[in-house]
């Protein structure tokens, strides 16, 4: 083992530029390019019609990013929005991501002494500028780190006036610049200007005589497999859905009420990619030679998908998420198949860039996958793994287990099986176990990795 010196002073950001650093040609080695990241929160890649088709509801997103660099097999490293952003714009695993579920305090957690992607580009005198909304992305916790402007705008804002701020907040600048949307607009109860309903009415319990409560994050395969110790909520999902509790209350729902909510979801989807329209026109009218742009969500949402509305779950409604990028020298699509994971995109924008960067991180360069020139075996991740509160995931190729509070092991063939309707642990005991055993022993090295972080000032030599 390693010893661990104990470096005493304020943690610095060793990074400089170089070209000859990485092994990316000259066609994607960009170090003049701006970079601008649209996240739209709890959008699925099922939904999204160039990542997917499964839904087409995104027009303008498949036009805009016809000619893009799409990662048809994203994964969110968690279902919960702080967890995901932070692993995201840092680079780090989610298992390192120590915040807890009181999270929401403000508290500084080791993570967050990580450098964010937006710390690390204002030190190389990018203008960094965001626009966000929704709960989690307030200054108590350290999302804003590295942003020279970080408007809070309301979760009750519409989704064109959030572009519009954002929009004009491009002021011409004599720097390269980092510019960050985050819309929270498919978040229930909806908002949008187009009369699409905020709710279903079957998501809408009675808690007074004049009040109504919507349903949010409501596990019902766990109520399911406690009444019946059964796991075959796929096959049985009427049965999932009847005579459940929320809200103190006991509801049945129908399969005419999971069509009605992912229909109103779709609805929403296209409402917001019409909405961003105006912000397309400006990029391709001043940014699309000179940036990379991405598009991505940090998780999506479950429509009574696996017996669950909500979200901060492992299963693919909320982890497989779309992930699209321009590039300003890739003329032509390019579509990757490979599973990748969030906490790829900021290294990958560093090589990009040409930036070195010499802290530890969890994320590794997509770069293999984009170059033509480079051998995709060079992509150096065998493993995709997320946490959430209540679980867990660890991907290897198709095969995708979930593990329930560390109790019970849910293994997927995600090739025969994209909507994890099926559990294969029994016909695949020896797979299960194994991947099992990867989940934890990754777990436990993260967190060991965490507690050397702070003291070794991020360096790789000093933690690995």
């Amino acid at each position: 083992m390693k010893k661990i010196y104990f470096l005493v002073g304020i943690m610095v950001f060793l990074v400089s530029c170089t070209n000859g650093f990485f092994e990316t040609n000259d066609q994607l080695y960009c170090p003049n390019c701006n970079v601008i990241i649209i996240n739209v929160e709890l959008l699925r890649a099922d939904f999204t019609g160039i990542v997917n088709g499964e839904y087409d509801s995104t027009p303008n997103i498949n036009e805009f990013f016809k000619n893009g660099i799409i990662f048809t097999q994203a994964q969110a490293s968690s279902g919960e929005t702080l967890r995901s952003l932070t692993s995201t714009f840092t680079g780090m695993e989610t298992f390192f991501n120590t915040h807890s579920k009181l999270r929401y305090n403000g508290r500084l957690r080791t993570i967050d002494n990580a450098s964010t992607l937006a710390q690390v580009l204002q030190k190389q005198r990018y203008t960094t500028q965001a626009v966000v909304q929704g709960e989690g992305l307030e200054l108590g916790n350290h999302i804003d780190r590295g942003f020279d402007q970080y408007d809070i705008l309301s979760e009750k804002t519409l989704i064109e006036d959030l572009v519009k701020n954002f929009t004009t907040s491009f002021k011409q600048q004599k720097n390269k610049v980092f510019y960050y949307l985050h819309s929270h607009s498919l978040h229930r109860p909806y908002v949008n200007s187009k009369g699409i309903p905020e709710d279903p009415e079957s998501l809408l319990i009675p808690i007074r005589k004049d009040f109504k409560r919507e349903i949010h994050n409501l596990n019902l395969r766990n109520q399911y497999r406690k009444k019946f110790n059964k796991s075959d909520f796929g096959e049985n999902l009427p049965k999932v859905l009847e005579n459940v509790s929320a809200l103190n209350k006991q509801v049945s729902f129908t399969l005419e009420d999971v069509e009605e909510l992912r229909f109103i979801y779709s609805q929403q989807v296209r409402y917001i990619d019409e909405s961003l329209m105006p912000l397309f026109k400006l990029l391709e009218d001043h940014f699309i030679n000179n940036s990379i742009i991405l598009f991505f969500s940090n998780h999506g949402d479950s429509l009574f998908d696996n017996g669950i509305i909500g979200h901060g779950v492992a299963y693919q409604s909320n982890a497989h998420v779309p992930l699209v990028m321009l590039h300003p020298n890739i003329k032509k699509q390019k579509i990757i198949d490979e599973p990748i994971s969030l906490i790829d995109i900021v290294p990958t924008i560093y090589e990009l860039l040409g930036i070195r960067f010499d802290e530890y991180m969890g994320g590794v360069s997509l770069t293999p996958l984009i170059d033509d020139s480079i051998d995709n075996n060079e992509y150096k991740r065998q493993y995709v793994f997320g946490d959430n509160f209540q679980d867990g995931y660890v991907r290897e190729g198709d095969w995708k287990l979930i593990s329930v509070g560390g109790k019970f092991k849910e293994l997927y063939n995600l090739k025969k099986d994209p909507f994890e309707r099926t559990i294969v642990t029994q016909e695949n005991q020896e797979l299960a176990d194994h991947l099992f055993s990867v989940f934890t022993k990754n777990k436990m090295k993260q967190r060991d990795y965490a507690s050397r972080y702070v003291k070794s000032e991020g360096r790789p030599d000093l933690i690995e």
